[in-house]
């Protein structure tokens, strides 16, 4: 049996960030928020193919080396586009911690945790396989 998770009333992420790394398509400002008891600090997660589960902690969580990366013509990884992900995380910490304080942004900092929930949502596997599916037929539709 699981144990049961606990929603964390402080935000601990800002503290605990040491830097960009690429590919957390989960993000630890989010999975930090539900961390259990059994292990201390780890989160369950599940694996939908072998039907397996495990816990670990939320920084090894929903993370694939360069999965964001583009390799450039030199052979190096461009990690732009983590970056701008990192950027979006930080800009919605201080709002995700306030709204575990039921405070409801306005302004630019609701649009700022709606850019965080939009990159949520479309950083995933499976959206990045949609994406590459929708991509290659609209290459097919075109030649």
């Amino acid at each position: 049996m699981l144990p049961r998770f606990r929603l964390l009333t402080t935000n601990r992420w800002l503290d605990n960030w040491q830097g960009l790394r690429s590919g957390v398509y989960s993000p630890v400002l989010h999975l930090r928020n539900f961390v259990g008891d059994v292990p201390a600090g780890h989160v369950w997660t599940y694996d939908k193919q072998s039907g397996g589960v495990r816990s670990s902690i939320p920084e090894e969580t929903g993370f694939e080396t360069h999965f964001y990366s583009v390799e450039k013509d030199d052979g190096t990884k461009d990690t732009t586009i983590e970056k701008f992900l990192a950027d979006v995380e930080s800009n919605a910490a201080p709002i995700y911690r306030d709204l575990l304080q039921d405070k409801i942004p306005e302004g630019q900092p609701k649009v700022d945790f709606a850019n965080f929930l939009a990159a949520m949502y479309a950083r995933t596997p499976s959206m990045r396989r949609m994406f590459g599916e929708m991509h290659s037929r609209g290459l097919q539709i075109h030649n």
